[in-house]
């Protein structure tokens, strides 16, 4: 009897909150529930990692079991997987979403071994400017992008995390950013730093792209470092990933060899997007303040 009406109340309560819900909708502030009873299994579970064995396991074997890595580091010794699961059987459609994103990140030496790898399970789903984003023991750390969570019914869809999309930024090592911020380029290449300068209220997700690498984000408190041959270079900059064409912003560079050059991203919406070539002294001093992102 008592299961019977722990049964009643839930199918009571679940109907009161589908109108409410649709009361709001219909009102233009609020959302209609949803109800899903997937329940996905925790990715990247031990014995799904046996096959793991740092010093021996090359990345020809990593692919072949887990298939290509979803955000991958230029250099290639840094391999992110990242699986999204699904924990919520009652949602709002409209609200954030039930999927929780695990993230599998390994490390490899030159020749292509793994060293070292680790698990990142957040706790709760980390945004841009979060100041305790969760990190793997040495120090790589995850932020989610928001946009993935406030789609509306969309928000409900996004289980399949193709590679090369800009699923997630990840924050490189520290050794890592003092390296990017303190090194030169060499004599066949030159540098471009790319930081974002806003100082809004909020988090700005502002993305970049070149004509030879994927759009990524930089958000608030992170920059980027590319390195490109001498010659023409177009980098492009729109503020997150609805923006119109003609919101996109331009700047082209004249590369010459051992230079460096440093691009603020700012605006606080599509139309208001800006990029500013700076001056050295004054950009270096932003990058301190700053954390290197996966490129």
């Amino acid at each position: 009897m008592g299961c019977q009406k722990a049964a009643g109340r839930a199918r009571r309560d679940l109907r009161a909150a589908a109108w409410l819900g649709v009361a709001l909708a219909a009102l233009g502030c609020g959302s209609i529930p949803v109800v899903t009873s997937k329940v996905d299994p925790v990715p990247f579970q031990d014995q799904d990692l046996e096959f793991l064995a740092p010093g021996s396991t090359d990345l020809e074997s990593l692919i072949d079991t887990l298939g290509p890595a979803t955000i991958v580091r230029s250099d290639g010794r840094l391999q992110v997987y990242a699986a999204a699961v699904n924990r919520g059987r009652v949602v709002l459609a409209g609200s954030v979403s039930p999927f929780r994103y695990h993230y599998l990140v390994v490390e490899l030496d030159g020749r292509g071994i793994v060293q070292r790898f680790e698990v990142v399970r957040p706790n709760r789903t980390p945004v841009f400017g979060s100041a305790d984003p969760p990190c793997t023991s040495w120090g790589v750390c995850v932020l989610r992008d928001p946009w993935q969570y406030h789609r509306g019914f969309w928000s409900l869809g996004h289980e399949d995390l193709p590679v090369g999309d800009d699923i997630a930024v990840v924050l490189d090592t520290a050794d890592a950013d003092a390296l990017a911020k303190d090194s030169r380029p060499g004599g066949d290449e030159c540098a471009i730093y790319l930081y974002n300068a806003y100082q809004g209220a909020a988090w700005s997700p502002i993305r970049v792209a070149t004509e030879e690498t994927l759009w990524r984000y930089v958000p608030e408190g992170t920059y980027s470092r590319l390195k490109a041959p001498p010659g023409r270079v177009l980098i492009r900059g729109v503020f997150g990933p609805y923006c119109e064409e003609k919101d996109i912003r331009t700047l082209e560079l004249a590369c010459e060899p051992s230079h460096s050059y440093f691009i603020s991203l700012s605006g606080p919406k599509c139309s208001k997007m800006s990029m500013t070539l700076e001056p050295e002294e004054i950009a270096r001093e932003a990058l301190r303040k700053r954390r290197l992102i996966v490129s």
